[in-house]
């Protein structure tokens, strides 16, 4: 079976593709597809979070609570007779509603299967011109306290992150020293260049 893939965006769905009240069945079916989709691997119906990336798992009530008062203008499976149904129903029974047959976190694509869903998103930010000079400073005079080996080893397990995305490096780095001397700064440059969808905050020691 083909996977369908999300169709584009057109004008009239641009703002918010759930906007509607009737519709053609394409029409609907695309539109939903932007926000659902269906798990093959576990057959549940997962909704997915546009800004974020977060996924959540709906019940077929709750999908059809979510598209109350949107309707479709379709064939009735029985009858055969063209009339309004509700957008859910239609959508859950389309060969169009977009399917894939599992989800991943693969940075930069490395080792996605084929028809799964990738919740990489992206990086924080792109490459730019510019100068980190006192970014390297901080690092090397006040976190690695002018240890020169200790900054390297720093530098080197940050710049390891992007350039080895999917790989492990089985060392985790601790920052100890006085309040306010600027050990969380190194966590928030990283949290920025990473992208916060990507990063875990967890206070719990």
């Amino acid at each position: 079976a083909t996977v369908p893939k999300i169709a584009p965006k057109t004008a009239s769905c641009a703002a918010d593709p759930l906007d509607f009240v009737t519709a053609t069945l394409n029409d609907a079916v695309n539109r939903i597809n932007n926000e659902y989709f269906f798990r093959r691997d576990n057959s549940e119906i997962c909704r997915q979070n546009g800004g974020t990336g977060e996924i959540q798992v709906v019940t077929q009530q709750q999908l059809k609570t979510a598209l109350a008062g949107r309707w479709v203008e379709a064939l009735h499976p029985v009858t055969g007779k063209m009339g309004k149904r509700d957008a859910a129903t239609v959508w859950l029974e389309s060969r169009s509603r977009r399917e894939v047959y599992g989800v991943q976190y693969c940075p930069n694509n490395i080792g996605l299967h084929q028809q799964h869903l990738n919740l990489w998103l992206g990086w924080g930010i792109g490459p730019a011109p510019g100068d980190c000079s006192i970014i390297v400073d901080h690092i090397e005079r006040v976190i690695a306290g002018g240890d020169g080996r200790k900054a390297k080893f720093i530098l080197d397990w940050c710049a390891d992150i992007v350039q080895n995305p999917t790989r492990k490096p089985g060392v985790a780095i601790a920052f100890r020293g006085s309040e306010g001397t600027g050990k969380t700064l190194v966590g928030a440059i990283l949290r920025r260049l990473l992208g916060t969808r990507n990063v875990l905050i967890n206070s719990d020691k």
